[in-house]
């Protein structure tokens, strides 16, 4: 499983366009726009470049792309040599500004520059300095951004400095970030600052969760776009459907693929309004408040995913309503008003929406706050996607399931399903669903590893039998009496 994302794929492009020699397609892109992240290229952008070469390098996905030209350059190869390599690509020229121009945008025009000096040069400057160290998650970037609406009484000074800054990065490659650089500006914006504006930066100091991994496991759903979309433009939404059709984990690798960092947390009927917007905190004797999930995700602009949404009891879910409409929130307990920076959005998963049989119980989602998000109804993986989820794993020595083990697998998965849902007008009997993500781990004893750590171990295909007698460690062992008698009905009792 590669580990590969869309923060590699945009530094390495930068780093190509960096020394892309003069007449190159790549030569005069903006360094800066592409790493910067939200504000920069996203994954509609940069992905497109990687998946045209990949081809020509005998690469079998645009992650696999990535990691070839990086090991080049980590083994001495020069960018010009790399990219003579992949001249057959047709780069597409960035001068060409039409909609059809290729996968490489036309360069925006450049705004003004503020006027030397000023405060609004300052806090540019900031910005354009705190981009890499954001994408590597350093804190002190988040200080910077934290301290920029409080130094206007230090513009002269933090001027010169990040003067100085800028022009030890342009002698280093032009456009690139040291992150030593960062940490001595910070330190002596910290020192200089009043003492004030010491404790409100370190009051704020807070870093940005991180951007999930990528899955080499993960087959798009038909909604994977859309969504893609949606969250580019910072739109809240529901992912309905029921437990195990693929939720919570397409969200994940949708930020994964477009470098948005994310937060997930769960909601349950002990999740309030309160706990949401701030949390009560003792320090040195004295009481005060932090931001509550909702509140941090807003402030610090990232995607707040809420797991089963519809278990928030709807009196409580009210207080999301405002926030979600007009994307700022008043803290009751402080009376701050926070408005919510570019970047946020929330999205919920709720197993009530599209749940016709009842199956689930539960209150659902107030209509108010159901009108505020986009919704998205997700179905079950079929037959032949889930086959071809578990034909990619892979153990550490290469071993893999033949497809007409993963068909075994995942018929048995098909026909015993129904026995959960009550599909057909039947009660619903198997309390536990084999899901694809219950198939995966299947798969893993099966095979002998853990993909999470790349960790062997003896093989259940050792002990002789068929691929679906490892379904007993993380699903058959804890059946109850009545579940056994199920699946012993339906022929589908196989240890």
């Amino acid at each position: 499983m590669t580990k590969t994302n869309i923060v590699d794929a945009r530094k390495l492009l930068g780093d190509l366009v960096k020394g892309a020699p003069s007449g190159h397609p790549l030569n005069g892109l903006s360094v800066a726009e592409i790493k910067q992240g939200k504000s920069g290229w996203n994954g509609s952008a940069v992905w497109p470049v990687f998946e045209s070469i990949a081809p020509i390098l005998g690469a079998l996905s645009r992650e696999d792309a990535v990691e070839d030209v990086r090991a080049r350059l980590d083994h001495g190869h020069t960018v010009p040599a790399v990219l003579d390599i992949l001249s057959e690509a047709s780069w597409p020229s960035p001068l060409d500004g039409s909609p059809d121009a290729g996968i490489i945008p036309a360069t925006t025009p450049a705004t003004p520059a503020p006027p030397k000096g000023s405060t609004a040069a300052m806090r540019a400057m900031l910005e354009t300095f705190t981009n890499h160290a954001v994408e590597a998650g350093q804190a002190e970037a988040q200080a910077i951004m934290d301290l920029q609406d409080d130094l206007a009484a230090l513009a002269k000074k933090v001027g010169t400095e990040l003067g100085a800054v800028k022009k030890a990065a342009a002698t280093s490659g032009g456009g690139g970030m040291d992150v030593a650089a960062v940490r001595g500006l910070v330190a002596s914006l910290l020192k200089e600052a009043k003492p004030e504006e010491k404790k409100a930066a370190k009051a704020k100091l807070a870093e940005l969760p991180p951007v999930p991994d990528a899955c080499g496991l993960y087959v798009k759903p038909s909604w994977h776009d859309d969504v893609a979309g949606f969250i580019t433009a910072d739109k809240h939404g529901v992912i309905g459907g029921s437990s195990g059709c693929g939720k919570t984990y397409p969200l994940k690798q949708i930020c994964s693929e477009l470098g948005r960092p994310c937060k997930l947390i769960a909601a349950n009927e002990n999740l309030d309004a309160e706990t949401l917007v701030a949390l009560p905190q003792i320090k040195g004797g004295t009481s005060s408040y932090s931001d509550g999930p909702l509140v941090h995700a807003m402030r610090h602009g990232y995607v707040l995913l809420i797991d089963e949404g519809d278990q928030l009891r709807q009196g409580e879910a009210i207080v999301l309503n405002d926030a979600l409409e007009s994307r700022r929130i008043t803290i009751p307990q402080t009376g701050e008003v926070v408005e919510a920076k570019a970047g946020f959005c929330c999205w919920f998963t709720s197993n009530a929406i599209g749940d016709d049989l009842g199956i689930y119980n539960r209150e659902g989602f107030d209509e108010s706050m159901r009108q505020r998000l986009l919704a998205i109804l997700a179905s079950p993986l079929t037959v032949a996607q889930e086959v071809k989820v578990l034909c990619k794993l892979e153990s550490p020595s290469g071993d893999k399931l033949a497809t007409d083990e993963a068909e075994l697998l995942v018929k048995w998965a098909h026909a015993a399903r129904p026995l959960h849902f009550g599909i057909g007008g039947a009660e619903p009997v198997l309390e536990g669903l084999p899901s694809t993500r219950v198939l995966v781990s299947a798969v893993e004893i099966w095979l002998g590893f853990n993909r999470q750590t790349g960790a062997a171990f003896k093989p259940a295909k050792a002990k002789g039998g068929d691929v679906r007698s490892a379904l007993w460690y993380p699903f058959a062992a804890t059946r109850s009496a009545e579940e056994v008698r199920a699946l012993k009905a339906a022929n589908l009792w196989v240890w």
